[in-house]
């Protein structure tokens, strides 16, 4: 900005820079004065929103059945209790497997494991929808 209309003003870009700055700021400012109003309303915003089980506003209103408050907290909460627990499993591995097997070793269990077989099989023999396969062999005449 050194030569306007012939003549040569020497002013520092960066004077011109703070006081672009300035007026910016300044206006801002001035344009969230009720900045704390701004505040209570998106907080209260964020309470209200009512949101589906994946987090978003859907697009039938009968989805949003959620705050979105409750969504995060509900989230987050569920999420250090999967943590937690892989933790404690991680940690008691060893006594975890031992107890599994014993307990799925024990005769009850292994009479509920075959009961279920057996009972699941029979089902499945009995379902109307089942393919059937017919196999017949037939003399060959050449023999």
């Amino acid at each position: 900005m050194s030569n306007i209309m012939g003549l040569d003003l020497k002013i520092d870009e960066k004077y011109i820079g703070e006081i672009v700055k300035n007026v910016v700021q300044a206006s801002i400012a001035e344009a969230l004065g009720a900045k704390d109003d701004l505040v209570h309303t998106a907080i209260k915003t964020m309470l209200m929103t009512k949101v589906d089980k994946n987090g978003k506003v859907s697009t039938y209103s009968s989805e949003n059945k959620f705050n979105l408050i409750d969504y995060y907290v509900h989230s987050t909460v569920t999420e250090m209790c999967k943590e937690l627990a892989v933790e404690i499993i991680t940690e008691h591995r060893e006594a975890i497997k031992k107890e599994l097997k014993k307990q799925l070793s024990s005769e009850r269990s292994i009479e509920a494991f075959t009961k279920t077989m057996i009972d699941k099989t029979v089902e499945n023999l009995n379902n109307e929808w089942q393919p059937s396969i017919e196999v017949n062999f037939e003399k060959n005449s050449r023999y």
